[in-house]
């Protein structure tokens, strides 16, 4: 976890309690708790997009090489374009 060992996480939490007081202490752990989730779900938005983006890229490139096959099977909406 970080190359955090299990004496410093406690001596993080001592130091802690010592500053906030043990009122405070869950409600800063909930914020914190808060704040990485919203990170987290942020970080994936922005991976998805990114994702979503270079997929949209690999269509529009194999659209322009011509490699995609356009054409639908439904055979009752038959369109000609001349």
């Amino acid at each position: 976890m970080f190359g955090v060992g299990m004496t410093e996480v406690l001596l993080i939490l001592a130091v802690a309690l010592i500053v906030f007081g043990p009122a405070k202490l869950p409600e800063l752990a909930k914020s914190l708790g808060k704040a990485i989730y919203e990170f987290k779900k942020a970080a994936m938005e922005v991976r998805q997009s990114i994702e979503f983006n270079d997929d949209v890229k690999d269509i529009k490139d194999k659209i322009g090489e011509g490699q995609v096959n356009t054409t639908t099977t439904n055979s009752s909406s038959s369109t000609k374009i001349d």
